[in-house]
C-alpha cells in the first residue's frame, strides 16, 4: 500500500480542527434557510435596505408550523425529556407573551398555510433583561444582543 505525500494527515477523530473566520455566516439553531429567503424577506418587510434585511437574517430561527411550535422547541431544550409531555398542556399564546417579556419579539412570515419562517428580535436597543428563577432566588440577567 502506498500513500500519496500530497494528502494532509487526517487528525484523530477526537482532535478535529475547525477554523471560523470573523463574519462567517452560521445559521442559528441549525435551521435550514428556505428557497429565495432574502427575496421573501424583502417582499414581506417591503424594503431592500441591506441593514434591515441583515438584521432579519440574524433573527431567523427556522421554519415551523407556527410560532408556538418554535416556542415548544425552545422550551424542550430546557426541560428534561421525561417532562416533555408538559409541552402539550401549555397555552402558547400566553407562554409566548411571557417569553417575549417586552424584551424580544417573535414574528413570522408565512410560507404556506401550515409553514412559517420564525424570527426572534430584540425590542428597542438590543439590551435584554430577564428574571430567572435559580433555586429559590430570582436573579436578574441582562446583556447586549449582537447581530
Amino acid at each position: 500500500m502506498t500513500t500519496d505525500d500530497t494528502d494532509p494527515p487526517v487528525p484523530p477523530s477526537d482532535e478535529i480542527e475547525l477554523e471560523i473566520t470573523e463574519g462567517e455566516y452560521l445559521p442559528s439553531l441549525g435551521s435550514v434557510v428556505p428557497a429565495h429567503f432574502r427575496e421573501r424577506l424583502a417582499l414581506a418587510l417591503k424594503t431592500t435596505d441591506s441593514d434591515v434585511l441583515s438584521a432579519a437574517e440574524a433573527a431567523y430561527r427556522g421554519t415551523f408550523r407556527s410560532s408556538g411550535d418554535y416556542l415548544a422547541m425552545v422550551l424542550s431544550e430546557h426541560i428534561p425529556q421525561f417532562l416533555h409531555w408538559l409541552l402539550d398542556c401549555i397555552d402558547y399564546r400566553q407562554a409566548l407573551a411571557l417569553y417575549e417579556n417586552d424584551k424580544v419579539v417573535v414574528w413570522t412570515i408565512a410560507l404556506s398555510k401550515n409553514r412559517v419562517m420564525v424570527f426572534e428580535s430584540p425590542r428597542g436597543g438590543g439590551q435584554v433583561e430577564y428574571s430567572v428563577l435559580c433555586g429559590n432566588v430570582v436573579v436578574q440577567v441582562s446583556g447586549e444582543i449582537e447581530p
